[in-house]
This record gives C-alpha cells, structure tokens and sequence, in this order.
C-alpha cells in the first residue's frame, strides 16, 4: 500500500515541477493542435496554448491510466488505477464529489474503515479514528478517540482522550478522561480519570480524579475517587469506594481510604538516603494532651522473631505481633486495624518511641529515688560508724 501511495506522490510531484516549466531546453515547440501519440515521453511544453497528451504517460517504473491537467497554477490530478501489483488488486482514486482521496484494499489493510476527522455525528472538534470510534457523540467536543469502538458510548463528554480497542467505551457524559490501553476505562461514566495500560481503572464507574498506570492497575475501582496506583496489578477491593487510597508497586495492594501502601508483601527493604521525617509542627495539632502510658505498656510488649509467610527469601525479622499489641488494653494509637474482614493489621512503629521515652523517664525518676536513698543511708552509715569509733 506505502507503495502505491509513494507512486501517487511522483506523478503528483512531476506534474506540479511541469505546471512551472523547470527546463525550456526540453520544451515541445509544435503548436497545441499537434499533440504526441501513443507510448512516448512528453517534454514540457512551454506554449500559451492547452496541450492534451494521449496515450499512457510513463514516469520512471510508473504507468498512469489516468489523465493529470495542468491549468496555469492549478493542479488537478485524477488517478483512475494504479495497477503496481497484480494479487491484491490496490486502488488508489480521487472523488472529485467529496473532494476526497479514497484508498481501498481488499487484503489486510481496510484503509476504508477508518474515519478520520469528526467521529459520528459529534460536533466540531473532535478526531475519530477506528471502526464506531466516537460514533454515538452529539455534543461532545474536543474528544480525541483512537481504536476499535473507543468511547463509543460518548455522548456529551468532552475533553475525552482514548487510546486503545475500547478505551472509554461506556463513557456517555464523563468529561477530562484519559485511557491510553485496551479496555482502558472501559466502564466509567465518572471524569477527571487517567489509565495508563491494559484494562487499567477497568470497572470505573462514577468514580472520579483517579489515577492507574500499569496494566490492571486500580482495576477493580468503582465509585473510589483521588486515588492513585503505580504498577502492574496495583490494587484495592473489588468495587470499592476508597478514597485518597496510593498503592505503588507491582501487586501491592490498598484495602483503607487516605492510607499509603508501598511495595506488595514480598518486599524486604524500603529504604532511603535520609529517615522519614513526619509533619510535627504545632500549629497542625489539636487538642494535645500529655501521653502517660511507659513501662505499664511496654512491659506488656512480647518482641518475637519472625518470617513473612509470603516472602519467598525466607528471610528473618524482628518485631511485635499486632492482635497482642491490641491486646494490651493500653490506649497505644500505632495499630492500624483493617478496614475489612480479609484486611490485614499493621503496626507504626514509630509510634513506639512514645511509651518507649516516657518508660526512660520512669526508670530515670525511679533511678534517681534510689541514688537519694543511696546517699542518705551513707550518711547515717557515716554517722554510726563515727559513734563506734
């Protein structure tokens, strides 16, 4: 087909450098009336007067059925057939009616089913390319859709970009979508969305602002809006309504609204240059009180060994066991319970420093009772011994 196309764009291109006469060494000085027959090569004719050439016009490996018309500086090329192959049969034509190129294929390449320009019977705007792409659009405008019936079902919306077989295909009214994959929010009515990969924010439907890159990824999302997912097969539970929930990672997976899961449960080390530094400023708290839980909690505490059932490495930590954490009954604010049954405990451990500084301060006060008595009974050590004496 590139081909045929290339072939097209020679005797196109020929005709335009005859329309300004490139040579008037190879121009055909007898009059008009006396045109050259058959299969010869025609030099550019430099008269005032129109020339018509019969016969078959021969360009290099080129052979053109058709007639090309020059008329002072207009060019008006009119291609019947370009017969460059004889098993599939390519044709290239000109419809002088709809002022249209049309290229038909009967092989592989269905060049005519593909609409470029406005998509259906949509508004100004908007491109379309690919079989039913945009096609039930009436008012929406500035849609881009590229791939088998993608955002077929637009509609209203607007500002819509699809890339991929059935990117945004039940879309009808969803405005600054994004879907760049296969089945990329195929369901969503929602706006504001962008997916990047196969099936990626799949089952989408009223749910806005959010945001998947990876294939699969936030693929069981449903209302859930301002979440975010990074990764093939990021995650959260099916049909959810999370919100402000990040998961980043290949298969991590985020069960709690405004809750940051990163790297799924076969990762062994999260680590950076510099330690994390937590929000602290007071001017962000609120009702503080003083935390007068030590040794009464930590005392309660049971630090075990462990191996991760999920990590293939089989490797070793240290840590605390959530459920007994809980179990302490001690007000402790670093267990972080499931949001649903098949959810997962978690602990900050962070939070620990807390019980851990004012069980310092304890021991320290306690300490320093003992080194007051300490001092005490020397002196009336001291003082016994000098009456011996």
């Amino acid at each position: 087909m590139t081909k045929q196309i290339f072939s097209t764009i020679k005797v196109i291109t020929l005709a335009v450098v005859v329309s300004f006469g490139v040579s008037h060494a190879l121009a055909w000085t007898a009059p008009a009336s006396v045109p050259p027959l058959g299969n010869v090569d025609a030099p550019i004719n430099t008269g005032s007067a129109p020339q018509t050439k019969t016969g078959t016009l021969t360009v290099g490996d080129i052979i053109s059925t058709g007639d090309v018309c020059i008329t002072g500086k207009c060019l008006s090329a009119i291609i019947g057939a370009l017969p460059t192959g004889t098993d599939d049969g390519q044709t290239v034509r000109w419809d002088g009616a709809s002022l249209t190129w049309r290229i038909s294929d009967p092989g592989d390449i269905l060049v005519n089913g593909i609409t470029v320009g406005v998509g259906g019977s949509g508004s100004g705007d908007n491109t379309a390319m690919g079989y039913c792409a945009l096609c039930s659009n009436i008012t929406g405008t500035d849609n881009t859709s590229s791939g088998f019936a993608s955002l077929l079902m637009n509609s209203t919306g607007s500002r819509n970009t699809a890339t991929g077989g059935y990117a945004l295909y039940d879309n009808e009214d969803g405005s600054n979508n994004t879907a760049n994959g296969y089945d990329a929010l195929y369901s969503t009515y929602g706006g504001g969305n962008t997916a990047v990969g196969t099936q990626s924010l799949f089952y989408n439907t009223s749910g806005s602002y959010n945001t998947g890159v990876g294939i699969d990824s936030l693929r069981f999302n449903g209302t859930g809006t301002y979440n975010t997912a990074i990764g093939a097969f990021t995650s959260m539970p099916f049909s959810s309504n999370l919100t402000n929930a990040t998961a980043i990672g290949a298969y991590t997976f985020v069960d709690a609204s405004n809750k940051v899961r990163i790297g799924n449960t076969a990762v062994t080390v999260i680590g950076g240059q510099v330690a994390w530094s937590n929000l602290s400023d007071a001017r962000l708290k609120k009702d503080v009180v003083d935390y007068t839980h030590g040794l009464d909690f930590i005392t309660r505490l049971r630090p075990v060994s462990f191996k991760f059932t999920t990590d293939a490495t089989n490797q070793t930590h240290n840590g605390f066991i959530a459920q007994e954490v809980e179990a302490t009954d001690i007000p402790f604010y670093g267990i972080n319970k499931p949001a649903t049954k098949d959810g997962y405990y978690s602990l900050s451990y962070a939070e620990f420093v807390v019980p851990l500084v004012n069980s310092v301060k304890e021991l320290k006060a306690e300490n320093d009772k003992l080194k007051a008595d300490n001092v005490e009974l020397l002196l009336r050590i001291e003082k016994i011994e000098s009456r011996l004496k």
